[in-house]
């Protein structure tokens, strides 16, 4: 029997019989459909074209506790199928943030190639030869001063190794990593002749000062060394989640979503930077030889060591692709400057206008405050899971330190000081690789 439905129009019922009942009983319908006839009670059920045997079927079955066993996984290369039966297939892995230091320990080795600036200008020697015509004015050479000890890129090594904590409640990798920045070792020299006999002569002494005054030839040689480490503390964002894509041929894939990413970190860091600074000052005779050191010399030396410790804070925030990251970094940091200063001067001079002569060596010690600031650039390229090669841009800037240049002083009647007056600017590029496991 069909069913019938209550909305149904007359046209698709047939006939329709409406008979009266008494008010008290409650009233029925009457449906005609071809020659059957079903009368449907107000009390009564939809009659159902479905047997008792069917509705046995419609019952939800229990499952008993330990009756269902474990489906079987069978994966491939291609697809990751589950159940072959039924042929369902997983999204392959493109790439993932998941790739991106999915590690307990992370490592990186960077050869860097640094210069650093030049002292301040100051003018140390100068050629006091007569000046007869323009010809020997154009001639005439600049003073020997200590701005013209230029430096060369320097080679050195940034060495950082670091351990993940593992990731907080706003997803970001706690990390922390011991970082080493040095192996630089500078040095430059310069000197200067006077055109005529002993006509080079300094400003930074009195006419009464032997050894530096009335020579005939003066030279320069500044080393310099840089190493410092530091240990910090990073909070790193994760990247996005991982997006699906769909291709033409309707497969469907995990991709990586490109995305910027920052950190910060926060620690304590030691910088050890020294300079080794030579000032001599001889006679030459009539062949242009060397008059020997017993008769006539004029030597100075300055030993400087700053150390700076304090502490430091920064930010990386970088662009990270499945394979690609390109990112810029800034630290800075405020430093206590332990500086200590030696000082050594020989001088020999029997000319009756040198009073000052003689062995002068004095010492000090004093501190400071000190300002670090770092910035650079660097480019990445992951070519294995736990393998990147990269290569940055950086630069250095530190105020407040003891050059040695700074602490010339001939006044040796007075108690030493010293001198924190020296900025220094550091330059470079350098090439490295990463590694986690």
């Amino acid at each position: 029997m069909a069913f019938v439905a209550p909305w149904a129009g007359a046209e698709e019922l047939g006939q329709v019989d409406y008979r009266a009942f008494p008010d008290e009983e409650e009233p029925s319908h009457v449906a005609q459909l071809d020659d059957d006839l079903e009368v449907i009670e107000g009390d009564s059920d939809v009659t159902s074209e479905y047997s008792e045997d069917d509705a046995e079927l419609l019952e939800p079955e229990t499952i008993e506790p330990g009756t269902v066993e474990e489906v079987p996984y069978d994966y491939i290369d291609e697809g990751q199928i589950i159940d072959e039966e039924l042929g369902v297939q997983m999204a392959p892995v493109l790439s993932s943030a998941d790739d991106i230091k999915p590690c307990d320990w992370y490592g990186r080795i960077d050869f860097v190639q640094w210069v650093r600036s030049r002292p301040k200008r100051l003018a140390l020697a100068i050629d006091t030869s007569p000046i007869d015509d323009l010809l020997e004015l154009i001639q005439l050479q600049r003073p020997l001063g200590a701005g013209r000890a230029s430096f060369r890129i320097e080679p050195g090594a940034r060495v950082t190794l670091a351990h993940n904590l593992g990731r907080d409640a706003k997803n970001r990798d706690n990390t922390v990593e011991v970082v080493y920045l040095g192996g630089f070792n500078w040095s430059s020299t310069a000197a200067k002749t006077s055109r005529d006999p002993r006509e080079l002569n300094t400003t930074l002494a009195l006419s009464t000062v032997g050894g530096f005054q009335r020579s005939d030839l003066q030279s320069i040689r500044l080393e310099s060394d840089l190493n410092s480490i530091a240990f910090n503390v990073r909070l790193q964002r994760r990247p996005h989640s991982d997006k699906m894509v769909l291709s033409p041929d309707g497969r469907w894939s995990r991709q990586m979503q490109s995305t910027f990413v920052s950190s910060f970190l926060a620690g304590m860091r030691y910088v050890r930077a020294t300079d080794d600074f030579n000032w001599q000052s001889r006679l030459l005779d009539g062949d242009g030889n060397l008059v020997p050191a017993d008769d006539f010399i004029g030597n100075y030396d300055i030993d400087t060591e700053n150390n700076l410790v304090g502490l430091h804070v920064g930010t990386d925030t970088y662009w990270q692709s499945p394979n690609l990251r390109l990112g810029m970094r800034t630290q800075f940091g405020v430093f206590v400057n332990i500086a200590e200063v030696q000082s050594n001067v020989l001088i020999i001079d029997d000319d009756p206008q040198s009073e000052v002569t003689g062995t002068f060596n004095r010492s000090v010690n004093d501190e400071a405050a000190s300002f670090i600031g770092e910035m650079g650039w660097s480019a990445t390229y992951q070519f294995r899971p736990n393998i990147a090669c990269r290569a940055s841009y950086d630069f250095m800037w530190a105020q407040g330190l003891a050059g040695a240049t700074r602490q010339i002083d001939f006044n040796f009647a007075e108690a030493p000081r010293v001198n924190f007056g020296e900025n220094i600017f550091y330059q470079g590029f350098s090439i490295g690789v990463e590694f986690v496991w």
